[in-house]
């Protein structure tokens, strides 16, 4: 009869029905798991753009910090005049990670956005009235200032970052040209900023320092600064310098060992090397402190020179020793700044390979203000690394 189902139709039909609602669920729930995967990497994406954008933050505020120190050891107009360049094009890199960083801020986040912007605001003025007495010759001025109000604002900036994403930060500290006053006052704003890392480094000497009685100083060693830190209460995690080919004030390398192993035992945590040319170098060194009972990591620096007029700076800096094989590749390729750079990131790449080839787990990259060339280097080496 018309509009009546079989016994065998009536027992179908609702298997019919549930299995069309199993479609439809799985088709749904297949939908919201291909939105739930899309939100998660999108998440994962922006975190991690914004992590990048607040690192990039924070080694521009150091860059010019060190770039304003260059300011006060400069010694003839010309140099200051490029370097305040240098800090102009570094302040607008900043300003434009900045930019790019509001973005990802949220709600949450909006208050600790602001400080960051107000912080690097009173940081840029307090550049501006270092870089006046710098220039003119007003130098225990301008070292007040480094070591003062632009020190502040770049710990609160470092604090700032801290906060939003919390990337790790690594503080510096020098104190040949400070006060205990101002080293001790540096210490509590560092704390109170929550910066756990601290590199302790004395400084370079500029001429206005050596012409001076080191008697009256208030610090003559990085020895001393790490003392201080480690008796702060603050437990820090401290770094310090090491030269594998003996620092340039040192009578000899067993000397040199014996200071550094004074570093160590007054609380570095870690050491950082000198740049270096020649891996067999740093190799023998490591086997030298170790002997000496130094235990302590030790992050080997690498320095990728990329243009001619480094290599004088390099030595006289550090001292280093440039190997044959280094200078007939600046020889070859010093007047070239294109070839230069490719080569010189080449070098520091193969430098690089041989030292992780070698047992070495993390490598310092010295980039210059020069982000591309590190970037470069770690694209060579990304495979090595993982």
């Amino acid at each position: 009869m018309k509009g009546k189902f079989s016994i065998q139709q009536r027992l179908i039909l609702p298997i019919i029905l549930l299995g069309a609602v199993a479609l439809v669920s799985n088709a749904l729930a297949v939908f919201s798991i291909h939105n739930v995967n899309s939100n998660a990497s999108n998440i994962v994406d922006n975190y991690m753009v914004g992590k990048t954008q607040l690192a990039e933050i924070r080694r521009s505020t150091m860059n010019i910090h060190k770039m304003a120190l260059s300011h006060i050891v400069a010694t003839d107009y010309g140099t200051m005049i490029d370097v305040v360049r240098q800090i102009k094009e570094e302040e607008e890199n900043l300003e434009t990670f900045l930019e790019a960083y509001s973005g990802y801020v949220d709600k949450e986040e909006a208050e600790v956005y602001q400080s960051l912007l107000n912080n690097y605001e009173s940081f840029k003025h307090a550049l501006v009235f270092l870089v006046c007495a710098s220039a003119d010759s007003k130098t225990d001025t301008a070292y007040a200032l480094a070591n003062g109000d632009v020190a502040a604002y770049g710990s609160a900036i470092e604090s700032n970052i801290s906060e939003l994403y919390d990337v790790p930060t690594l503080a510096h500290l020098t104190c040949v040209s400070s006060t205990k006053d101002m080293v001790h006052r540096k210490i509590e704003e560092m704390k109170a900023a929550g910066i756990k890392n601290v590199m302790a480094l004395r400084g370079d000497l500029t001429p206005e320092l050596e012409q001076t009685d080191r008697s009256k100083w208030d610090y003559r060693h990085a020895v001393e600064l790490i003392r201080e830190l480690k008796e702060s209460g603050a437990d820090f995690c401290i770094g310090g310098a090491c030269y594998p080919e003996v620092h340039p004030e040192s009578v000899n390398q067993g000397e040199d060992i014996r200071y550094l192993k004074e570093k160590v035992e007054a609380g570095c945590d870690f050491l950082t090397t000198q740049m270096f040319f020649d891996n067999n170098l740093l190799y023998a060194f490591l086997y030298k402190i170790r002997e000496a009972g130094i235990a302590v990591p030790v992050i080997p620096g690498v320095m990728p020179i990329t243009n001619a007029s480094q290599v004088e700076r390099a030595v006289k800096l550090s001292g280093s020793f440039m190997p044959h094989r280094f200078q007939s590749i600046v020889d070859k390729f010093g007047t070239s700044p294109a070839a230069m750079k490719q080569a010189g990131i080449a070098y520091a790449t193969d430098q690089i390979i041989d030292l992780y080839a070698n047992g070495i787990k993390n490598v310092h990259v010295y980039s210059m203000n020069k982000p591309d060339v590190a970037a470069k280097i770690l694209d060579n080496v990304s495979e090595i690394l993982k």
